[in-house]
């Protein structure tokens, strides 16, 4: 939900806004019904975004080839997500979004499609390994860090015990677990990173008078699995 403050000055003229926003739903970043699908950036960027975009970033497939996104609705009816994407660049640029700027979202939005098809497989200890390198070599390569620090930190992280540190191996499903928590956390990240520098934008410190408060309660998703991050 969020919380629009329209702001007017003493002559009754928009002035500014401000936004709060709260509860974010980011189960819908890697869950969805069949009915549903993901945030429509994801669908937006994959079939509007320019080619050289989506080279830089190792983006090679549609929808249907990303975990994230391929296990729901790939479209809407009467929307075109070109079309929208080509509005979002816009609306981009003419609120200040310096071009840097705008690379750096797009390369998170790549950065979870990329994490979403990294794929673990169980050892006969139990222990979650690499199935094949590939869609990790590509988020590691987008977000500029090394492979073995991505692999080390999610199979073998380093715990405090005490005073001491140990060396934990994972099953696969706590690194499904962590895979899925560090993409939502990406994604709330860079929403919330994104909303502030809207804000930014839309503030007028001077000659405000009156608002308008406007209210936006969303309902709660019913989805077939629900999850504790929904209370």
């Amino acid at each position: 939900g969020k919380f629009i403050r329209i702001e007017f000055n003493f002559a009754g003229q928009i002035a500014g806004a401000n936004i709060e926003w709260y509860l974010l739903e980011k189960p819908r970043v890697t869950n969805q019904s069949k009915q549903e699908r993901n945030y429509h950036i994801f669908y937006q960027f994959m079939k509007g975004a320019d080619k050289s975009i989506k080279d830089k970033l190792l983006i090679d497939k549609g929808p249907e080839g990303y975990t994230f996104t391929q296990r729901c609705r790939q479209t809407i009816q009467g929307v075109d997500d070109a079309a929208e994407f080509e509005m979002l660049v816009k609306a981009m640029t003419t609120t200040g979004f310096r071009a840097e700027e705008q690379a750096d979202l797009f390369r998170i939005i790549a950065a979870i499609l990329h994490l979403g098809n990294v794929q673990f497989q169980a050892t006969r200890n139990d222990e979650a390994v690499l199935r094949e390198q590939v869609a990790a070599e590509k988020l590691c390569h987008v977000l500029g860090i090394q492979l073995s620090d991505f692999t080390r930190a999610l199979l073998r992280p380093s715990i405090k015990a005490g005073k001491d540190w140990v060396t934990q191996s994972r099953t696969l499903q706590q690194v499904t677990f962590s895979v899925e928590a560090l993409a939502r956390s990406m994604y709330e990240r860079m929403f919330g990173a994104l909303v502030s520098r809207i804000n930014s934008a839309m503030s007028r410190p001077d000659g405000k008078s009156t608002f308008i408060g406007v209210l936006d309660i969303a309902g709660f998703e019913i989805l077939e699995t629900n999850s504790f991050e929904q209370l």
